[in-house]
């Protein structure tokens, strides 16, 4: 007898600042959605939002656009600027209906957009539509059988995601890209601080299609402005460095790396609340 293919429940994050929304979402979910939708975790800030996606690799994410320590968007943009989350699905939620930050959510990459209050109906329907169409499959494989097997995040990328957010860089930036990915090939390698123009510049651009001087200028630029606005080496917990004056790009890369090399074995983002030296 041939052996049916069970179609498995669709992977649901949700980060939402309204405990007692989020409870009651879950619960109707489960009565009305439990053989279709498994609510695999909820957060209720914008940075344990991310941690938790990095850590459960949802196939779809529902946020809130007004959420604190980082906003909705900043989050999204995050996810989707952080190479091993691009290809989650994010669905938006907000209780202002703005075109401008609609816009915003759309053009950062999410897939389709809720305003408070909405039908639990409507939404689990909407969510188990989207999970259908992207299990349908193309040249032979599914959307989510080219991703069944997700690589964890690295903690190098959650650390680097901190790291820009302490200093207030707007992820969907080019600047802040070179810089996540700069960190990133750093802490895999630290002899590109050896050389940046002649190695680590040159590999920031053949990733992005772009060329190395325009890398160094987008690096340099980004944190100047970082420093500018009073963000700098204050609140990023880089605090060895002088706060009025903008770091060279090849000082910051090695503050970042020698800061994740020095953190503690709690996690690294208690290294940079904590504002010790490196």
């Amino acid at each position: 007898m041939m052996k049916m293919h069970q179609k498995r429940r669709s992977r649901l994050v949700l980060v939402d600042d309204d405990r007692k929304y989020c409870a009651g979402v879950v619960e109707r979910l489960g009565v009305d959605f439990g053989d279709q939708i498994d609510v695999v975790g909820v957060a209720h800030d914008g940075f344990s939002g991310f941690k938790l996606i990095a850590e459960t690799v949802p196939d779809i994410a529902v946020i809130d656009v007004m959420l604190p320590v980082f906003d909705g968007n900043t989050l999204l943009e995050t996810v989707k600027n952080t190479y091993s989350l691009q290809d989650i699905v994010c669905i938006m939620v907000t209780g202002f209906n703005k075109d401008k930050e609609i816009k915003r959510s759309i053009d950062s990459g999410a897939e389709f957009y809720f305003t408070k209050p909405y039908e639990i109906n409507d939404f689990g329907t909407k969510i188990v539509s989207i999970y259908d169409r992207l299990s349908e499959k193309t040249d032979g494989i599914s959307y989510f059988e080219k991703r069944s097997n997700p690589a964890p995040v690295a903690a190098s990328d959650v650390f680097a995601s901190e790291v820009l957010r302490k200093l207030g860089v707007v992820h969907s930036t080019k600047g802040c890209q070179f810089i996540r990915h700069g960190i990133k090939l750093c802490l895999e390698d630290n002899t590109h601080l050896l050389g940046v123009t002649k190695t680590l510049y040159p590999a920031i651009a053949k990733k992005f299609k772009t060329t190395p001087e325009r890398v160094e200028r987008s690096i340099r630029h980004t944190l100047g402005r970082a420093w500018v606005l009073g963000a700098g080496a204050r609140t990023a917990g880089l605090n060895f460095l002088d706060a009025r004056i903008r770091p060279s790009n090849s000082m910051f890369l090695r503050a970042v790396v020698d800061c994740y090399n020095d953190k503690p074995k709690t996690g690294n983002s208690d290294r940079l609340s904590s504002g010790r030296m490196i």
